[in-house]
């Protein structure tokens, strides 16, 4: 039989040629001298950066005392917002110590203001185990009350006292049992009132602030999206904790400049400057759109964005604003104040199964590439804290795939 023929292939054009790479244009060619250890050893540096991020902390050059100023920043401007603040996070990092330093600026700028440590006991039920200082009445009837009682006694005779009240390891009970009446009380100062074990019922103060801390382990309760809707959340990371309480005297004077603008602004004196910030915010944020790419996945029924956060955000980088000595709107200060707010209102809500919380992340994150909080693309180096919280959530939900929790 006659042989047969191969089909004939069309010829393949040839690749062409890379283009030679010059020594200066190498990333493995010596690079020149510098001090700066990142731009001296790029490689070596993003590779331990990389590598940190795959366990769910990010490796920063930042200076310790910036970013400890930043987080008192933003504890200061949570607190002013809402007047509840959740301190979490790595246990040992600073974080009680961090509210006492907070209210003892205060104090010191106004020695009518008081300042109590009150331990949350882990057998805490209901609102009576927050004010009575006993659990029960005595046989007698007597009753002492708390801390968070007398503060509550006091303000509601001085309608303008201000009291911090610092709930020290507050989730080893249930917060949303003994916070339940103080939590409707915050939303509806007016109508819910607080009732207390000696028979009286008490409004909620204009000027109580509470500060939690939380050491997020097996040991502890996580937090219902209730009491995270009304609170603020600024999870301490392993490179926050700084083994020394020096401070720069340029950094100690903007702290103690932030303490008195929160008393500014908690008294109503920059309200003008604070709602010129706030209009300015909204044209450029779009906080509503963000919120709602969130709310809009199909089938999303885990991280639910309200209102109530919309708000809380608006006045909270306002807030942040002023805290960081800005007299006139500032493009810088606000993606700070944005950042901040991403982290501390947003991130905190995205509790559940990694097969629920994909879908709103990717949206969420997509929303904040728009607005430049995070890189297009792998970035070694980026500026804000989102991307490193971002990466912490993400390591979260691969490491409990049945329940992730940013805390």
């Amino acid at each position: 039989p006659a042989p047969v023929k191969e089909p004939a292939t069309a010829p393949q054009a040839s690749a062409p040629a890379a283009e030679p790479v010059s020594a200066k244009e190498s990333p493995l060619a010596p690079q020149p001298e510098s001090d700066d250890p990142m731009a001296a050893h790029p490689q070596r540096f993003f590779a331990a950066n990389q590598f940190i991020d795959s366990d769910g902390h990010l490796l920063k050059p930042d200076d310790d005392q910036a970013n400890r100023h930043n987080i008192e920043l933003a504890l200061m401007a949570a607190t002013a917002t809402c007047g509840f603040t959740i301190l979490g996070g790595t246990n040992g990092g600073g974080k009680t110590h961090m509210a006492i330093s907070f209210a003892k600026k205060i104090t010191g700028l106004d020695a009518e203001v008081s300042a109590d440590l009150l331990p949350v006991r882990s057998d805490w039920r209901n609102v009576g185990d927050l004010l009575n200082r006993q659990q029960t009445l005595g046989a007698n009837g007597t009753f002492s009350g708390t801390a968070f009682y007398d503060a509550l006694s006091a303000c509601e005779i001085t309608p303008q006292k201000r009291a911090f009240i610092i709930l020290e390891a507050m989730d080893l009970a249930r917060s949303e049992d003994y916070l339940t009446e103080v939590l409707s009380a915050m939303d509806m100062r007016n109508l819910a009132l607080i009732p207390c074990p000696d028979g009286n019922f008490y409004r909620m103060p204009k000027f109580l602030f509470i500060i939690g801390t939380a050491n997020a382990d097996a040991t502890t309760f996580p937090f219902s999206p209730r009491v995270l809707d009304r609170a603020f959340y600024i999870r301490f990371r392993v490179n926050d904790v700084m083994f020394t309480d020096d401070q720069s005297d340029d950094t100690a004077l903007q702290s103690a400049k932030a303490a008195a603008t929160f008393l500014a602004i908690i008294d109503g004196e920059m309200e003008e400057r604070l709602e010129a910030f706030r209009r300015k915010i909204r044209t450029d944020f779009r906080i509503e759109e963000l919120l709602a790419a969130v709310n809009a996945i199909p089938g999303n029924h885990t991280v639910s964005l309200g209102y109530r956060t919309r708000d809380a955000i608006y006045n909270f980088m306002a807030n942040f604003m002023c805290l960081s000595g800005q007299d006139a709107y500032n493009v810088d200060a606000a993606m700070r104040a944005f950042d901040w707010a991403v982290t501390t209102k947003i991130l905190p809500k995205f509790q559940g199964s990694r097969d629920d919380l994909q879908a709103p992340l990717i949206a969420l994150e997509r929303e904040l590439q728009s607005r430049g909080l995070l890189p297009y693309g792998p970035s070694g180096m980026w500026p804000w804290r989102t991307k490193d919280e971002l990466t912490f959530l993400r390591y979260q939900m691969e490491k409990n795939a049945a329940s992730a929790i940013y805390r």
